[in-house]
């Protein structure tokens, strides 16, 4: 990313939470945000680059998306149901189920250029000096993840 260790990158782009603890906790989109971080595409250099006040201060490659874009959803299922009641009372409905496969670069990028894929920044500084990170991720609008992949099927459609 951008070369910094975890706590290094929270210190610098970091704030106080509500807890008084130094956190990132930020949805960082192609337009800046409240923490004055955004997304920028690079299509002449081939990254998508994180900005910090309109400086860009790390970037991932094109191919190292399509790399962990192909890793981990080279072929994806998305089911959708409604839900009543909790714990072991909890029921579901489900009532869509649509699979996915080849994931497209074109088209991820696509999807950051309209701000419909963001990437999340999840991490605080612990009262023992060390950091809390839950990972960062690139994260898509869930009515758009049809749009990420060459191949989408509703295998079973709403109402069936």
């Amino acid at each position: 990313m951008d070369g910094l260790a975890a706590r290094e990158r929270v210190e610098r782009y970091g704030y106080f939470d509500d807890n008084g603890r130094k956190a990132l906790y930020s949805t960082v989109t192609i337009n800046k945000n409240s923490h004055r971080l955004a997304l920028r595409i690079d299509r002449n250099r081939v990254r998508v680059w994180m900005q910090f006040d309109d400086r860009d201060v790390a970037f991932w490659t094109f191919g190292i998306l399509q790399k962990r874009l192909t890793e981990k959803h080279s072929e994806a299922v998305f089911v959708a149901a409604l839900s009543r009641g909790d714990g072991k009372d909890e029921q579901f409905h489900y009532y869509s189920v649509t699979w996915c496969a080849e994931p497209s670069m074109v088209s991820l990028i696509d999807l950051i250029d309209s701000g419909d894929m963001m990437l999340e920044l999840r991490m605080h500084l612990k009262p023992t000096a060390g950091v809390r990170n839950h990972g960062s991720a690139f994260r898509i609008k869930q009515n758009r993840i049809p749009k990420l992949y060459r191949t989408a099927r509703q295998v079973r459609p709403a109402g069936s």
